[in-house]
């Protein structure tokens, strides 16, 4: 699909977003905060690819018009929420539409303040003292999501000092050599601080989780990139290692793909067993194969490590070369859908050159395109299986994670080198 289809398309659905978001206005419904985020990233990305000057005028300026509405409306909530589309997310966004730091720079400044005290208020108060939950250290909650922002700002004394604080924390995480024993890895979530209620029914004796979005690879994406922009403490290349060593220890290689479990749990001698009831595992960005060999990929050039490198390049030709019927990915959305796998194809494509990798990003974009129902309000829908009753929901989420918002993302973006990717420092996945 040509680049201007693909423009055609996004602002198709953008106007009935628009529509929508003037509806809740008019109504004094306009309360929901992550809705008005990603709707202003969306036109924030529009008008970054948009060629028309004038057009592009016109979505830039309702970008910053936009921002400046969700800040009035995060305002109650700006001190008590650490989350993607919370300070962490308001950072992200100040710092792309402040074009090279022209616009905001008062702001971000004091929203960085902000975030560096909240941050060194959870490492001393919470994340040391009462055990590890995941939310300590993973992409949306955690030290992992905080670090990997504040890297964009490296340069301030402030930001350095709470950096390598948190580079410290997640070494300190990787706990003992030399042992099988998961609990000497204090990622490893004993049961007291499991938080899901699936999950404490599932591993009595604790887990450990293997994905990018609430697992062990955002930590070692963080520490990998760390490393890259200077941040270097004692024992971190080693925290490195170890954290790697988990995925080559417990990688399945079957004829047809290379995958991981998304979990390990602990049996009652507390050594790693592999979690693989459910659903089949989905090549997907949040627990599948693609966002685990993305992780792995970051880490391996960092760190110049050819066989680790390697693997994550295998791990993707064999996703290549599965039917798209088979891999088990129900709609078109980016945490677990079509959308995730063809935007981690494209970076691997940007990143590699290797052409199988673009052959089948064209694939998964026919196949997201194919989705479009002009029936639906915003075109596409995010549907979800329901394990339990076997049954498919659908909604039309505008989700930047999982929603409609968060395909158009992926298809702006494709394999195009941007200065400044948001969305794809904010996942992970750059």
């Amino acid at each position: 699909m040509s680049d201007q289809r693909i423009i055609s398309l996004c602002i198709e659905v953008e106007n009935r977003i628009e529509k929508y978001y003037q509806n809740c206005k008019q109504e004094g419904a306009l309360q929901h905060v992550s809705f008005l985020y990603d709707y202003t990233v969306l036109c924030t990305y529009i008008g970054y690819f948009l060629n028309d000057p004038n057009l592009k005028e016109i979505y830039v300026n309702k970008a910053h018009r936009l921002f400046k509405e969700l800040n009035e409306l995060m305002e109650p909530v700006l001190s008590t929420k650490l989350i993607c589309n919370g300070l962490i997310g308001i950072g992200y966004l100040a710092d792309f539409l402040s074009n090279k730091g022209k616009y905001y720079q008062r702001f971000i400044t004091q929203l960085n303040n902000l975030i560096v005290k909240q941050t060194n208020l959870s490492l001393t108060q919470y994340w040391r003292k009462n055990g590890t939950t995941i939310r300590d250290y993973d992409l949306f909650f955690g030290a992992s999501g905080i670090g990997r922002y504040l890297l964009k700002y490296k340069e301030d004394e402030k930001n350095r000092e709470i950096l390598i604080q948190l580079v410290q924390y997640l070494i300190e995480l990787t706990g003992n050599p030399g042992t099988n024993q998961m609990i000497y890895n204090k990622y490893f979530i004993l049961y007291d601080n499991i938080i899901h209620a699936e999950h404490k029914a599932n591993f009595p004796y604790g887990y450990l989780d293997l994905g990018l979005s609430h697992g062990i690879a955002s930590p070692l994406v963080f520490l990998s990139l760390a490393m890259r922009e200077g941040m270097v403490v004692s024992g971190q290349e080693q925290a490195i290692q170890k954290l790697i060593e988990i995925y080559r220890n417990h990688v399945i290689i079957e004829k047809e793909r290379i995958y991981w479990p998304k979990i390990l749990k602990a049996n009652k001698n507390m050594e790693p067993q592999p979690h693989m009831k459910g659903r089949p595992m989905r090549p997907s960005w949040c627990y599948g194969e693609t966002g685990i060999a993305r992780a792995l990929y970051l880490s391996s050039k960092i760190i110049h490590d050819a066989e680790l490198e390697q693997l994550s390049k295998e791990v993707m030709m064999k996703v290549s070369q599965r039917k798209l019927e088979d891999l088990s990915f129900d709609c078109p959305t980016f945490c677990h859908g079509y959308a995730g796998a063809f935007h981690i194809f494209n970076l691997f494509y940007r990143d590699t050159g290797i052409s199988i990798y673009k052959d089948y990003a064209e694939e998964l974009l026919e196949k997201i395109i194919s989705l479009k129902d002009v029936s639906n309000p915003f075109l596409f829908k995010k549907y979800d299986l329901d394990i339990e009753s076997g049954e498919m929901t659908e909604s039309d989420s505008l989700s930047m994670l999982d929603g409609i918002i968060s395909i158009l993302l992926t298809l702006l973006i494709q394999d195009n080198q941007m200065d400044n990717d948001i969305f794809s420092q904010m996942f992970m996945l750059d």
